[in-house]
C-alpha cells in the first residue's frame, strides 16, 4: 500500500483541528473546573481547619472554664467547712461558758448552803453556850459575886479615859447628878458608897443614886446615867451577845 502524502496531510491537519478544538472547548474549561474545585476544596479545608482551631479554643476555654469552677468549688467547700468550723466552736465555747457558769453557780449556791449552815451550827452553838451560861451563872449567883461584880464596876470607872470618860461627864450633867443602878442582888451600903464615890470622882460632880433589884439580870448591874448605860450584868451581856448573832446573820 503506498502512502498518500495528501490523505496523510489531511489528517495531520485534522488532528490539530481536534486538537485546538480539544484545547478551546473541552481542556480549557476541564482545567479550570479542577481549578475551581481544587479552590472550593481548599477553601473547605481553611474552613475546617479554622473550624478545628476554634473548636480547640473552645474546648481548652471549656477545660479552663471546668478548671476553674473545680477551684471555685473548692474554695467554696473549704470556707463551708471553715465556717462550719468556727460555728462549731463557737457554740462549744458558749456550751462551756454556760457549763462553767452553771457549775459557778452551783458551787455558790453550795458555799451559800455551807455558810448558812456553818451560822446555823455556830448560832446553835452560841445558843446552847448562852443557855449553858446563864443556868451555870445562876447556880453560881450570890451577893458574894455581886459585891465581886460591884467591885469591878468601881474599878473600871475609876479607869475611864477620853471619850468615855467626857460621855459618862456629860450624861451625868444632862442627869442632874441622878442615877439608877439595878442589881441582881441587894448591894451592901459599902459597895454602893464605894460605887457613888466612883461615879462622883470620875465625873466630878455630886451623884445622887436610885438603887433597886432585878432579879433577870442573874448576877451583876446595871447603871443608868441619863441616857448613858454602863452594863455589868450577865442579862445584857448575853442579849449582846445574841445581838451580834443575829446581826451576823
Amino acid at each position: 500500500m503506498e502512502l498518500n502524502w495528501v490523505t496523510f496531510a489531511l489528517e495531520i491537519v485534522n488532528f490539530l483541528v481536534l486538537v485546538w478544538i480539544l484545547q478551546h472547548f473541552l481542556y480549557k474549561p476541564v482545567l479550570a473546573t479542577i481549578a475551581r474545585r481544587k479552590a472550593a476544596i481548599a477553601k473547605d479545608l481553611n474552613e475546617a481547619e479554622n473550624r478545628r482551631k476554634q473548636a480547640d479554643a473552645l474546648e481548652q476555654k471549656f477545660q479552663q472554664r471546668i478548671a476553674s469552677w473545680e477551684k471555685e468549688k473548692e474554695a467554696l467547700r473549704a470556707e463551708a467547712i471553715a465556717k462550719i468550723e468556727d460555728e462549731r466552736k463557737r457554740r462549744l465555747a458558749a456550751l462551756q461558758a454556760d457549763l462553767e457558769r452553771e457549775s459557778e453557780q452551783r458551787r455558790a449556791v453550795e458555799r451559800r448552803e455551807a455558810e448558812e449552815q456553818r451560822l446555823k451550827t455556830e448560832k446553835e452553838t452560841a445558843v446552847r453556850a448562852s443557855s449553858m451560861a446563864t443556868a451555870l451563872l445562876r447556880r453560881l449567883a450570890s451577893p458574894a459575886l455581886e459585891e465581886r461584880v460591884v467591885a469591878v464596876m468601881v474599878e473600871d470607872v475609876g479607869q475611864l479615859d477620853g471619850d468615855r470618860k467626857r460621855g459618862l461627864v456629860d450624861a451625868c450633867r444632862r442627869a442632874d447628878g441622878k442615877i439608877e443602878v439595878v442589881s441582881a442582888f441587894p448591894i451592901g451600903e459599902q459597895a454602893r458608897r464605894s460605887l457613888i464615890d466612883a461615879l462622883e470622882k470620875a465625873t466630878g460632880q455630886s451623884v445622887t443614886a436610885n438603887f433597886r433589884q432585878d432579879d433577870s439580870l442573874v448576877v451583876g448591874l446595871r447603871v443608868a446615867v441619863g441616857p448613858l448605860v454602863l452594863h455589868a450584868n450577865v442579862a445584857d451581856e448575853l442579849t449582846f451577845f445574841a445581838e451580834q448573832l443575829t446581826h451576823a446573820h
